[in-house]
């Protein structure tokens, strides 16, 4: 019964460090791409601002529940 738990505990060990070599792989192709899409921008003239959608401001006053103007 304790090798069926430590194979286990191995395979659960093994998947989560497969797991988070595949995270920091699909990172730094995400940032490679970004890298690469801002430079085409840049080379073309058109620099990406920093900001393309500016937050929404908060509303002033609070949420109405529709049940209680009813």
């Amino acid at each position: 019964m304790q090798a069926q738990q430590a194979a286990y505990e191995a395979a659960l060990a093994e998947e989560r460090r497969i797991r988070q070599e595949n995270e920091q792989k699909q990172a730094a192709e995400m940032a490679q791409m970004y890298n690469y899409i801002q430079s085409l921008s840049v080379q073309m003239g058109n620099p990406i601002p920093a900001m393309q959608f500016p937050v929404a401001p908060a509303p002033t006053t609070p949420p109405v529940s529709i049940l209680k103007t009813l």
